[in-house]
């Protein structure tokens, strides 16, 4: 026998709950106060020190977040790294989580043929360069809350968030 599923079932918030997620959803995606610019490789890009995403979790969530590392391993002369951010959604009442990963060369005697990788590495790669693929995996997992982590940097087309009408009522005009 297949449960009938109500409107009630699938969208258990009432209107205030629903104003009150959408007006959440809306300050997580405003722009960045603050964007830094870097130039690596000839290739400019704007993007948050991990300092900066920190210190936004701790803001928009009231310190209820956690980074868990699911993985990190080196792949040929790279290493990478998978992230969760946890976070608790002050309006949900729930733990929700987003992934990221990232992938850091690293660093080796130049000129040094990758299958060599081993006996060619730089003696502190592995302290500079593990770290540097956590944060830029950290940064890649926080851009999926919104903008205000980051989401929009580097794109060319920006698909701003707009929020959707309840009950014939527009939401945050």
């Amino acid at each position: 026998m297949e449960l009938e599923r109500t409107s009630k079932d699938l969208a258990p918030l009432n209107t205030d709950q629903i104003n009150s997620l959408q007006a959440f959803q809306k300050a997580l995606n405003v722009k960045p106060k603050k964007v830094y610019t870097e130039n690596i490789g000839g290739q400019t890009f704007q993007h948050l020190p991990i300092g900066v995403i920190e210190n936004l979790l701790k803001k928009y969530f009231f310190g209820l977040y956690r980074i868990e590392i699911v993985d990190y391993r080196m792949i040929v002369n790279e290493i990478t790294v998978h992230v969760r951010i946890h976070v608790y959604h002050p309006i949900l009442k729930d733990w929700l989580y987003y992934d990221g990963i990232a992938a850091v060369p690293v660093q080796q005697n130049s000129g040094s043929p990758v299958d060599q990788f081993m006996a060619t590495k730089k003696k502190d790669a592995l302290h500079k360069n593990l770290p540097a693929a956590y944060a830029f995996a950290v940064k890649n997992a926080a851009k999926k809350i919104g903008a205000v982590f980051g989401a929009d940097l580097n794109r060319k087309i920006e698909d701003g968030y707009v929020p959707f009408a309840t009950e014939g009522n527009a939401l945050n005009q």
